[in-house]
């Protein structure tokens, strides 16, 4: 029996599903690390506890399955994880990961400066989530840093790197970067110089099913996984989401909705529109392009609610989370008034603004833990409703959205987008899309049809629940995204 692997890097926890030829998932384990905040403005991960956690979760998988029958292996992660290494390909320093925002203030410089060479190469603007930012803050702030930065890695190529011995990245991941173009592919010299950063400390770029590399000796004790496997270059994890929930033909529509919220459509060309609101990368699949609005604190946001609301400040458990969507389900839709912001990490699509915090507003001695709660669900779907109402302007209208990740295991949260977009809602039979992505790219290696033809026949009749939105629901949203709205500005304004 063929086997295949996926291993996605993500914020909080790396996962592993291990995949039958016939698309089946037969073995799913994930361990977890802590994100670091040695500064306000700053978010960093330690590549060790990421090693550390995909060596547990991928040996617990290997005892659920004959390590034997494991075909290939393909990593997706966390984009714009910014891992700088040295001569002996050891990290300088923890990785500075998505979350960051120290370059915040330099990236408005940057725009200003390069926005006509970013327009025309990235067709996105400056942001401090980039690795570009990150690299430029890094040569005006960090100088003691630069003469030793020998290689410059994504977050997933450096786990790339341990399993292989091997140097390199995949289209998708580097087209996050603000250090590719991509409109024609490939890292661009004006962007690395900007950058401040030389050609040859970058990794070459490969397609996302092209094998890099094969386990090595000493990764396969770390990892239970044979020696000499082969190791695909994997995908960024937006771009393995698509596969993962079989968003591969253009005008497809999918959220996802872990730490973060991911909202995509694809498209086969970049477009001008939308320019300072979406991000445009590299498809898997050739000749795709994935359009993606960024809610920063997707299911984040639930997880600090219930940490902070239900739990006395610690890790929630599954029976916190519970507890805290019954509340929820018991407050009537539009949360008898109350509103919540969800910019716990500032604001993405559509608004770009980095200084935008999260507020609860319409609070009164009336409400309760279930107005609250529902509130947060309600809010993370506006964010959500933002970034389709944009995507949809520049595109194909939505008809049906796949909602998938670990939101979508709540019938409540499933239910209020439906009832927020207006739009029908199917949630996936495999919520771990991310995972699926890199298990159907390490699943290529032996497949005789194109990726997209396989991802299509494999992902048929994933679906597993239909959500159409509720009868009347559609004022009371109307008038409560409106007031969601004009929160937004009153923030904005105050700025």
């Amino acid at each position: 029996m063929s086997l295949f692997v996926g291993i996605d890097l993500g914020t909080s926890a790396v996962k592993v599903l291990v995949l039958r030829d016939d698309g089946t998932t037969v073995a799913k384990t994930s361990a977890g690390y802590p994100l670091k905040h040695p500064a306000p403005d700053r978010t960093e991960q330690a590549v060790d506890d990421w090693w550390s956690a995909l060596g547990a979760a991928t040996r617990e998988a290997m005892t659920h399955v004959d390590a034997n029958d494991v075909e290939a292996v393909a990593l997706s992660g966390q984009l714009n994880g910014l891992v700088l290494l040295d001569d002996d390909l050891e990290p300088i320093e923890d990785a500075w990961i998505w979350l960051d925002q120290r370059g915040a203030e330099l990236a408005t410089r940057l725009e200003r400066d390069h926005g006509d060479t970013y327009r025309r190469t990235v067709v996105n603007p400056a942001n401090p989530i980039y690795v570009g930012v990150k690299l430029a803050w890094l040569q005006r702030e960090r100088p003691d840093l630069a003469p030793q930065i020998a290689h410059v890695l994504l977050a997933k190529d450096v786990l790339n790197l341990r399993l292989t011995g091997v140097l390199a990245t995949d289209h998708s991941d580097a087209s996050c970067s603000l250090l590719y173009d991509v409109r024609s592919g490939g890292w661009d010299p004006r962007l690395l110089e900007i950058a401040g950063i030389s050609r040859h400390v970058v990794p070459q770029v490969f397609p996302s099913d092209a094998v890099i590399g094969h386990v090595t000796p000493d990764a396969a004790r770390h990892t239970g996984l044979p020696t000499g496997v082969p190791v695909v270059a994997g995908a960024g994890d937006v771009a393995a989401l698509a596969l993962g929930t079989g968003a591969v033909d253009v005008g497809t529509y999918a959220v996802t909705l872990g730490t973060a919220g991911h909202v995509i459509t694809i498209a086969d060309e970049v477009t001008d529109g939308g320019y300072d609101k979406i991000w445009q990368m590299r498809h898997p699949v050739p000749d795709r392009v994935i359009r993606l609005g960024l809610v920063m604190s997707g299911g984040l946001c639930l997880q600090w609610f219930a940490r902070s609301f239900a739990n006395e400040g610690a890790d929630p458990t599954d029976a916190t989370y519970a507890r805290v969507l019954e509340a929820a389900e018991r407050a009537p839709a539009g949360s008898r008034g109350v509103t919540f912001l969800p910019f716990l990490e500032g604001a993405a699509t559509p608004f770009q603004d980095p200084g935008l915090t999260a507020t609860f507003t319409g609070l009164r001695t009336q409400h309760g833990l279930g107005d609250a709660a529902r509130a947060v669900l309600e809010g993370v779907a506006y964010n959500v409703r933002d970034s389709i109402s944009l995507l949809e302007s520049l595109g194909r209208p939505v008809g049906t959205v796949r909602l998938s990740e670990g939101g979508s295991r709540s019938p409540l949260w499933s239910q209020i987008i439906a009832d927020v977009l207006q739009k029908p809602v199917v949630t996936l039979k495999e919520r771990d899309s991310s995972a699926l992505g890199a298990a159907l790219l390490a699943r290529q290696t032996t497949a005789s049809a194109s990726l997209g033809e396989e991802v299509g026949r494999l992902l048929h009749g994933i679906e597993e629940a239909w959500y159409e939105p509720s009868k009347g629901s559609s004022d009371i949203y109307e008038d409560a995204y409106g007031r969601y709205r004009r929160l937004v500005g009153v923030l904005q304004d105050r700025a």
